[in-house]
């Protein structure tokens, strides 16, 4: 799914190119102001706010790829994207314009135009969760709609819907890691491998939710399952069970082959 990039999405890749900060023997870190210890969260801290429908892989890319427009223009410490001559590649549209607006402008200046769209609380998470996250969207929230065929090709439209990395986080604070359909632990069979991991499911299925997004209680709105509990639920396209739908379904099979 292509999304374009917002006039406030260009701003913020502008100011982590701008004010990554120097650390001896490292490479650039996130601004202060983030408290990120990787570019991952820092990336992250943004999703909710200018995720614009995509998925959380697809938008760290973005933004890396629109900081890496301006890393040539300014002190990043990074060569960023190079013109035919092999100097920084010019800045044109609406890149040109935000540099030539806030390329005078002080860190304080640029960081309050820019804070109102950060999640501080995403950006601390641990690199597990957004790992486990994107992978989790990656393969269930992309929704392929075939459009028509043109010879060998077929058109496809991609539907992503946003999951919210804090969300995930206070779920599994919450509920913790066994899944609460069959009681299966990825850490106790899978080793190291499968420690702290399970799928996040929404007990209000996100494809029926409104364009604009929905209120959601960890606690409540929220359940941890195992991968085989969470396509059992979604195994029918109009029929999602509940938790405990499936855990009747769980009991009577065993009731019968006893």
């Amino acid at each position: 799914m292509t999304v374009q990039r917002s006039d406030e999405f260009i701003l913020v890749a502008f100011f982590l190119s701008r004010y990554g900060r120097k650390v001896e023997g490292r490479k650039r870190v996130p601004p202060a102001q983030l408290g990120a210890d990787s570019w991952r969260g820092a990336y992250a801290a943004f999703f909710e706010a200018l995720g614009a429908g995509r998925s959380l892989g697809s938008f760290h890319n973005s933004l890396k790829a629109t900081r890496d427009r301006f890393d040539g223009h300014v002190d990043s410490g990074r060569r960023g994207w190079r013109g035919r001559d092999d100097g920084p590649a010019p800045l044109r549209g609406r890149y040109a314009t935000i540099f030539d607006i806030w390329g005078s402008r002080s860190e304080e200046e640029l960081w309050q135009a820019v804070r109102s769209y950060c999640d501080l609380g995403v950006a601390s998470l641990p690199s597990s969760v957004l790992d486990d996250l994107d992978a989790e969207s990656m393969r269930a929230d992309e929704q392929q709609v075939s459009l028509g065929r043109e010879g060998r090709s077929r058109a496809v439209v991609s539907r992503t819907r946003e999951r919210s990395p804090r969300l995930r986080a206070a779920a599994l604070r919450i509920h913790g890691y066994l899944c609460q359909v069959c009681g299966f632990d990825f850490g106790r069979t899978y080793g190291a491998w499968g420690r702290a991991f399970v799928e996040v499911h929404h007990l209000q299925e996100l494809g029926a939710a409104p364009s604009e997004g929905i209120e959601v209680d960890p606690a409540t709105d929220l359940a941890v399952v195992c991968a085989n509990c969470h396509r059992m639920i979604h195994r029918k396209a109009k029929r999602a069970l509940t938790v405990a739908e499936l855990r009747r379904i769980i009991a009577d099979a065993s009731e019968s082959s006893s």
